[in-house]
């Protein structure tokens, strides 16, 4: 909600921390949609507060990925402007996505964009209670082929 003390710098920054991530959940978007034309999975939308314009419940992921008729992945996409941590803040959803992944590999995508690389990190070694990851091997991997991470098993 709008702080009506706010001042314009103070309005532009919360509108650009509002748009982060979306440039990575876009180059996602277009890999997803490249794959599910070529048949080789299927994905939905989960609807979040800022796409759907009012609140809704926390979403364990920005999309479930279905491959060969079956749940493959919950999977979440993240962008780290500056750096390489990912704030706890910007990753809540961390219990209820390893709640969840009896049903399907929960995947973490975080693109580094000071340095343009994607990670892959391995969720189920993240610790819930740390107040950020490092994005480095210990806990992820680089990389090379977006389209390769996504319908890898």
């Amino acid at each position: 909600m709008k702080n009506p003390d706010e001042t314009f710098e103070e309005s532009k920054a919360r509108k650009r921390r509002g748009q982060q991530g979306k440039a990575a959940e876009a180059k996602v978007a277009a890999v997803l949609n490249k794959l599910k034309i070529a048949g080789k999975l299927d994905f939905i939308r989960l609807l979040d507060a800022r796409t759907c314009g009012r609140p809704v419940p926390q979403q364990p992921a920005d999309y479930v990925v279905f491959r060969e008729g079956r749940i493959g992945c919950l999977l979440e996409i993240k962008e780290i402007s500056k750096g390489n941590r990912l704030p706890k803040k910007s990753f809540s959803q961390l219990p209820r996505m390893l709640s969840m992944a009896v049903h399907a590999h929960p995947i973490l995508l975080v693109f580094l964009s000071d340095r343009n690389e994607w990670w892959s990190m391995r969720v189920h070694e993240m610790d819930p209670s740390a107040a950020s990851w490092k994005i480095d091997e210990k806990l992820g991997s680089k990389v090379s082929n977006l389209e390769a991470a996504l319908i890898a098993d």
